[in-house]
């Protein structure tokens, strides 16, 4: 990760990108021809949902001619999984068709665990690593390879993809194992962030308010010691250990992150609103990226008000003089949930599950429950799309559709086939109450309650969460409801 392309490429945002200039991987970049419709010429940023070429930013890149950068042991495609963030320089259009000509990679952090600081929590999906010093939070969307969430441990050697969040702590996309760290005084790690403070007496500074890095035997990239500034971001590799009961990391290799987007116009970046949106400026930042907001930019399920820390969101746009100006902006956050059998697929990647409607896109992120912590991961979208046959016990997560008839997927993961026998799970926002107070209706689905009684007392716009089960009838039947935190 010591090379220049690299760090002018993609370190200030993304933590997780690529770097040692290799030849293109034609075998694994399948993909039809996509240079029809293409419309912009440059940079995106964010997620792998999907491989058949790559998926990323809702785009399929095809990549029968990219050449990939990476770094920290990623060489070629086939190296790639879902939930890394990548940086891909190319073209595309408003047909979500794009070729790619580079792809970036590099790790955000990379070391032994040092803690579970908070275990998986299978019910809410969350958990917490700790990574020298470092929190990384776990969530639904973040991608594990090589163990399973509840079985990783202190010791295990992980790479983390993912975004910096404004505490300093990081929200993970990706995070595989790599082996385990032999026993010893030192650890190896990487750890990508901001100058907190600086001590030239002892050649030190504090990264993210919690780790202590000595630097006198550094070597630097895009800088030199004097700019190790209070505010600086860069990304550090070298050697952990615990002098005199603190955290000290001795740097061997110090690179200073360069602009994202030096040399390109057109902009596609996803992640973490890490600065608020301010009227005064009119702007925001995106991992660290100053956002501009104008009359002319357009709002996807979200206003300005909904532009706080910590909000993931999707901006495209041009990069001028150092700023990105948004053109648009889409709202990620998730705001329902479904779990049930896949009742029936048609075409344009639309699912009946359990009586609601699931439109999946590019987007969609499909991961299989039953796999292995070993098995390969890596598989082609189309086959992604075929692993989800009917009958199959299926857990969503996604933004209901503006009309609300439809839950559009951002997630979708295949469960053990006995997890829906007791039922189905769904939780989202009451669309519609009906006049006789009779049924509710959730994404286009009208559910009853299974004792006959009456939702006097709801209304449209109250988030619940329901079990239901179907009736032979065919009626959709609500054993359990909880709204907004009551149990009813």
């Amino acid at each position: 990760m010591k090379q220049k392309a690299l760090s002018k490429a993609i370190q200030l945002v993304v933590t997780g990108a690529l770097v040692s200039g290799l030849a293109a991987c034609g075998g694994s970049g399948s993909g039809s021809d996509s240079s029809a419709a293409v419309s912009k010429d440059g940079a995106s940023v964010g997620a792998v949902t999907g491989f058949g070429s790559v998926y990323v930013n809702g785009t399929h890149f095809n990549t029968n001619n990219a050449v990939i950068r990476g770094a920290d042991g990623i060489e070629r495609e086939s190296q790639l999984e879902k939930g890394m963030i990548l940086k891909v320089e190319g073209t595309w259009g408003d047909d979500r068709e794009g070729v790619a000509n580079v792809i970036y990679y590099d790790d955000t952090l990379r070391g032994p665990i040092d803690a579970v600081s908070s275990p998986w929590n299978p019910a809410v999906k969350e958990g917490a690593l700790v990574i020298a010093g470092q929190t990384v939070h776990l969530n639904s969307r973040t991608v594990f390879k090589g163990k399973s969430p509840e079985r990783l441990a202190a010791d295990d050697l992980v790479r983390v993809s993912g975004w910096r969040l404004p505490d300093h702590s990081f929200q993970a996309s990706f995070v595989g194992i790599i082996g385990q760290e032999s026993a010893g005084t030192f650890k190896t790690v990487e750890v990508e962030g901001v100058v907190t403070a600086v001590s030239e007496i002892d050649s030190s500074f504090e990264l993210n308010n919690n780790l202590t890095v000595v630097f006198d035997s550094a070597t630097f990239e895009d800088g030199t010691a004097n700019d190790l500034k209070v505010g600086a971001r860069v990304d550090v590799e070298g050697r952990l250990a615990a002098i005199q009961g603190n955290r000290t990391l001795t740097a061997g290799h110090i690179d200073f992150e360069s602009d994202l987007f030096d040399g390109v116009e057109d902009v596609e970046l996803s992640g973490a609103v890490t600065g608020a949106y301010s009227g005064q400026t009119g702007s925001f930042q995106v991992n660290g990226v100053d956002v501009a907001v104008d009359s002319n930019t357009e709002f996807d399920d979200l206003s300005l008000a909904d532009l706080v820390e910590g909000v993931e969101i999707e901006v495209e746009g041009e990069y001028r003089n150092g700023v990105l100006v948004a053109e648009d902006i889409e709202l990620l956050e998730a705001n329902a949930e479904l779990k049930g059998r896949i009742q029936a697929t048609v075409e344009s990647e639309v699912l009946t599950v359990s009586g609601v409607r699931v439109q999946l896109s590019n987007r969609t992120l499909i991961e299989d429950d039953d796999l292995e912590d070993d098995q390969e991961y890596l598989t082609l979208r189309t086959e992604d799309l075929n692993s989800l046959n009917i009958g199959n016990c299926v857990e969503i997560e996604g933004r209901v559709s503006v009309d609300g008839s439809s839950l559009m997927a951002y997630h979708v993961e295949r469960e053990d086939a006995d997890d829906c026998d007791d039922g189905f799970e769904l939780e989202g926002r009451v669309s519609a109450v009906a006049a006789d107070f009779s049924s509710i209706s959730l994404m286009g689905l009208t559910l009853v309650r299974a004792d006959g009684g009456l939702f006097d007392g709801y209304q449209v716009g109250d988030q619940v969460e329901v079990e239901y089960t179907k009736s032979n009838g065919g009626e959709y039947l609500i054993s359990d409801i909880d709204n907004d935190g009551q149990d009813d």
